[in-house]
């Protein structure tokens, strides 16, 4: 384990020890602000591309009438 160890940078190691750590904080949240953005961003994607998807289906649905 010494020698894997050896060949992971300083920094890398910091930050597993930083995820790896009980703070009771989520995972995903627990880097720094780009993690909390991205997350957020994938949330807000999520949340729209749901809305369109079920927006998309109702006019599927109910189809204009053609004269």
């Amino acid at each position: 384990m010494e020698i894997i160890a050896h060949y992971i940078p300083s920094y890398t190691r910091k930050v597993i020890r930083n995820v790896l750590k009980d703070s009771g904080i989520p995972v995903h949240l627990k880097g720094e602000v780009a993690d909390i953005l991205l997350y957020r961003a994938t949330i807000v994607l999520t949340v729209v591309t749901e809305a369109f998807a079920i927006y998309q289906l109702a006019m599927a649905s109910f189809p204009k009438r053609q004269d």
